[in-house]
């Protein structure tokens, strides 16, 4: 939602990574680990380390805290339905988190110039101003013409080559018509590990933007558990879909204005496999979608 609302008033986006994030705080517990190779000295002998490193439990907590303390001290505070989502209390700043990736985002540039000052005279970052990217997506804004495209192109190419599919046939729809589910369950381990991997893949792509493969990835889904035969040949055929296609993007356009629009559709017991009722929502603003779910 907050990509209609920059384009809707032509705010401006500011971007900066965290450079090695996790290692600006010290730790508030007491936390022992062996030596690490190049420095052993004497083979019953423990570090105890006094700040934090990456791969501890607690590192991604430790950080959230700094970072967040450090926001408070600043007049910003944490909107109640997103913890990713921090605003200020008297101007209208708005930034978004997502571990060592930030986002300023105001109508005026100078101010986000100052703030982005008051971070680096605290932590090293990597300023670079204009937003390229986010959450895996690339994002590309003009500010000539108000828009804000969203693509996944890449995260999609590098799906299709790690299951060596990036030379497949594609094709138009996202699920195969007519399937027969059989009931012959996979017990190979590795088997499921794989499949429950892809699937979460494709849901990463539902979430963000590909709400045309939502059907699809929710069967998926039902059988992550119960896995039978059919479902890697439905997998496949989704991504062929994906690469049919790969170079649409999602588009927030300021001449659609700052409308709000919502759907929902109730299916009764309309669920082949459990006889469940479905219930789906979906909210677009400025023609595009920033919410949707489903309850069975």
């Amino acid at each position: 939602m907050i990509f209609a609302v920059i384009i809707v008033q032509n705010w401006h986006v500011k971007q900066i990574n965290f450079i090695t994030a996790f290692l600006n705080e010290l730790l508030s517990e007491t936390v022992y680990m062996i030596q690490s190779i190049d420095y052993k000295k004497e083979s019953n002998l423990i570090c105890k380390l006094n700040q934090d490193l990456y791969d501890l439990k607690q590192s991604s907590r430790i950080w959230y805290k700094t970072l967040t303390d450090f926001l408070q001290e600043l007049d910003f505070m944490s909107s109640k339905w997103d913890a990713g989502l921090w605003f200020h209390k008297t101007k209208q700043i708005y930034i978004t988190l997502y571990i060592d990736n930030l986002k300023l985002v105001e109508s005026d540039k100078s101010i986000l110039d100052f703030i982005s000052q008051q971070i680096s005279a605290w932590f090293d970052i990597q300023n670079l101003e204009h937003i390229h990217h986010y959450l895996k997506m690339k994002m590309k804004q003009n500010h000539e013409i108000k828009t804000i495209c969203l693509f996944q192109e890449i995260y999609i190419k590098n799906l299709l080559k790690q299951h060596k599919m990036k030379n497949c046939h594609t094709v138009s729809t996202s699920m195969q018509e007519e399937l027969q589910i059989m009931n012959i369950t996979v017990k190979n381990d590795k088997f499921v590990n794989k499949y429950q991997s892809v699937v979460d893949n494709l849901q990463f792509l539902v979430i963000y933007i590909w709400l045309n493969i939502l059907f699809a990835v929710r069967f998926l889904i039902y059988w992550n558990h119960i896995l039978i035969k059919q479902c890697w040949k439905i997998v496949k055929y989704t991504m062929r879909y994906l690469k049919d296609i790969l170079n649409y993007d999602v588009l927030f356009d300021e001449f659609q204005k700052f409308h709000l629009i919502e759907y929902s559709n109730s299916d009764w017991e309309m669920n082949l496999q459990d006889r469940k009722s479905m219930i789906e929502s979906l909210i677009k603003i400025a023609d595009e979608s920033v919410f949707w779910c489903f309850t069975k």
